[in-house]
C-alpha cells in the first residue's frame, strides 16, 4: 500500500475490518499481481483515508 500511497498522493492510511477480511479471504489466482491490481483498483476509488468494503472489487466482495 505504502507504493501506491506515494504514486498516487492518496492519503489512505487504514482499511476497515471488513475490507481486511474480504482481502485475506480472497484466493488470488493471480498471485502477487492480482492483489496489486485490487489495491491499484481501491486507491483510484477511494478518495479518503480509509479502505472499506464497497471500494473493493465485487469479486472479492
Amino acid at each position: 500500500m505504502e507504493k501506491y500511497r506515494q504514486a498516487t498522493h492518496n492519503p489512505i492510511t487504514d482499511i476497515s475490518d471488513n475490507a481486511y477480511d474480504l482481502l485475506m479471504a480472497h484466493d488470488y489466482p493471480g498471485n502477487v499481481r492480482e492483489l496489486e491490481n485490487i489495491i491499484e483498483h481501491v486507491f483510484a476509488r477511494t478518495k479518503g483515508s480509509t479502505i472499506t468494503e464497497n471500494k473493493l472489487p465485487l469479486y472479492v466482495r
